[in-house]
């Protein structure tokens, strides 16, 4: 009896389809979802393994793709489209990969998540939001804008610059989603961009960013709507309170408590 419940049992576990090490189904065969992105980042990793998770539930007649890197290669992203079947819709993390998706022979429904405004989950923080949180960085403070467009903060002095040089007499460098930090920069840092190391970075929650991922997933091919544009109004707030303790010195401690998390520079 022992042994006729133990094949059973190993015959059940067969049958069972293979697993996602997210969860969920990954077989390989007939029409997915699939998840391709530009570059690798940690902020897209998070997004997708909330929307796989939340996808589990629903859409029980589609596979999901694991998630495909095109490492910023052109050649590379025409390929995968070119030979990819059974596409029933595309999510891709940054304009490039969505715009290689939608270059496609055949192009599928394709959902765009970057920090674009005409994505259709838009990565950019709220300004209003940004300025309370820089505020109580460096109160009443003189800001270095580096980034793509003019902008400005509420309250707060902002230039826009693109060497450390055109930055002197400020207070704080924020370089903006689509930014980058020119060399010589000795300011305190405010980052909503990417990946880039700061005293105080901001960017929109990546678990909020899932779900909104896997609400117009389920909306289009479930119930045939059109996508509509989705911010995400969480934030995802992170302090960097320097190497030594006078580095956080002037640090307001109302900032903390907005900080979801908080680190020490080593």
């Amino acid at each position: 009896m022992r042994f006729t419940c133990c094949l059973l049992v190993c015959a059940l576990g067969f049958a069972q389809e293979p697993k996602n090490p997210e969860g969920g189904r990954d077989t390989g065969e007939g029409r997915a979802i699939h998840f391709v992105r530009w570059r690798k980042s940690a902020e897209s990793g998070a997004i997708y393994n909330a929307a796989w998770r939340a996808l589990e539930p629903h859409l029980l007649d589609l596979g999901r793709r694991r998630l495909v890197d095109f490492d910023g290669d052109p050649e590379r992203a025409r390929a995968y489209f070119a030979d990819a079947k059974d596409v029933a819709l595309v999510v891709a993390f940054g304009a490039e990969a969505a715009a290689a998706a939608r270059a496609a022979p055949a192009p599928p429904p394709v959902l765009e998540v970057s920090e674009a405004t005409t994505a259709d989950v838009v990565l950019r923080v709220d300004r209003e939001r940004l300025a309370v949180l820089v505020k109580l960085l460096r109160a009443q403070a003189k800001v270095a804008l580096f980034g793509p467009i003019e902008e400005k903060l509420a309250d707060l002095e902002t230039r826009r610059c693109a060497t450390a040089a055109e930055a002197r007499g400020c207070d704080v460098a924020w370089v903006s989603e689509g930014g980058s930090l020119p060399e010589g920069v000795t300011l305190p840092v405010v980052t909503t961009a990417v990946g880039l190391p700061a005293t105080l970075t901001v960017r929109p929650d990546p678990a909020s960013a899932g779900l909104k991922v896997a609400a117009l997933v389920v909306r289009k091919l479930r119930d045939g709507r059109d996508f509509t544009q989705e911010t995400v109004a969480r934030l995802h707030v992170a302090v960097d309170l320097g190497p030594t303790p006078a580095a956080a010195a002037g640090i307001d401690l109302k900032l903390l408590a907005h900080a979801d998390a908080v680190r020490r520079e080593q």
